[in-house]
């Protein structure tokens, strides 16, 4: 037996003592001076070991070894202390969705009750086995935090803390997932017409390479059913057949874990005009004033221009 010794909380612990001995002894354990186990009986030269099955930190101590035959007796002392694993407490596991030439912070904030070692690692994806990470321009190792100023696309995987003393090492691990917000696009532009009764047909194109939620919104109202895309598609809102309460402005919003990104377009409703003599046919006087009436709708309001055979009239002496 050694004089002094560790073992890890939370797995066995386990102590042997080898005896020699020509003559029938018997063997007995102490802990801190008092008997534990019981007490056996060999017949001559033997070991016996004293096991603790998921050891916990009270098991430390000093343990002895006692032999005794009918001509005296002999022990070894050794002195246990209870070592546990270091905690990771500072890094929630899981995904972390960030956009290029974002800056991100890991922490792994250790929790141990003897010295400890720290070390990062990066595993690619589809590589099981991590690269042991070291400190650069890039990549800013201290102890316990890792950052990077400014994410590239090589330096995407899942981090890994991994936290080592003489019980054993633990490791936590997180993933950083680089993603892009969304792009969208209106490919009718930022202004349209339509008349009544006309089909209208709106095409939102949103170019994204993760998941993405997509919706319209008509006057700052949700309006159609939200669907989830996966990669770039074209999402269209239609109305069978409008009229003027359609007139307004449309939004297509698009959102995913790296942002939120909407498109506006609006919309305006108009009508043909028309024109309508007041007086279809009238008679004047050579040299009288006339003065003709026509009654003109239409929206938006219709430019009216006056005209005598092909000829434009432009106000003046003779017309106004």
């Amino acid at each position: 037996m050694t004089s002094s010794n560790e073992f890890a909380i939370g797995k066995e612990l386990k102590i042997t003592c080898e005896v020699e001995s020509l003559i029938p002894f018997s063997l007995q354990w102490y802990k801190d001076g008092k008997p534990i186990g019981v007490k056996k009986d060999f017949p001559q030269s033997s070991g016996d070991s004293f096991i603790v099955t998921n050891a916990i930190k009270e098991d430390s101590g000093q343990y002895k070894c006692e032999a005794t035959n009918f001509r005296g007796s002999d022990s070894k002392d050794v002195v246990m202390t209870g070592i546990a694993l270091p905690e990771i407490k500072g890094m929630d596991e899981g995904r972390l969705v960030v956009s290029e030439g974002d800056s991100i912070t890991l922490n792994c904030a250790v929790i141990s009750d003897s010295p400890y070692d720290v070390k990062w690692l990066l595993k690619k994806s589809g590589i099981e086995e991590g690269t042991i990470l070291s400190p650069s321009d890039a990549v800013r190792i201290q102890k316990d935090s890792l950052s990077i100023p400014s994410l590239k696309l090589t330096e995407v995987g899942k981090y890994v803390c991994r936290a080592s003393n003489k019980a054993g090492t633990i490791e936590k691990e997180v993933e950083i997932v680089l993603i892009a917000p969304p792009i969208v696009e209106i490919p009718i532009g930022d202004l349209f017409m339509f008349t009544k009764g006309e089909k209208l047909v709106i095409d939102c194109k949103v170019t994204t390479s993760a998941k993405t939620e997509v919706h319209w919104e008509f006057k700052g109202a949700e309006v159609g059913v939200r669907k989830d895309i996966y990669t770039n598609d074209t999402i269209a809102f239609s109305v069978p057949a409008a009229d003027k309460a359609w007139e307004g402005k449309y939004s297509c919003i698009a959102e995913n874990e790296a942002g939120k990104v909407q498109k506006q377009v609006e919309s305006v409703y108009v009508e043909l005009p028309s024109a309508k003599a007041v007086t279809p046919y009238m008679a004047v006087n050579l040299n009288e004033d006339a003065t003709l009436q026509c009654m003109v709708s239409g929206i938006p309001p219709p430019v009216i221009s006056w005209v005598f055979g092909d000829k434009l009239l432009a106000s003046g002496p003779k017309y106004q």
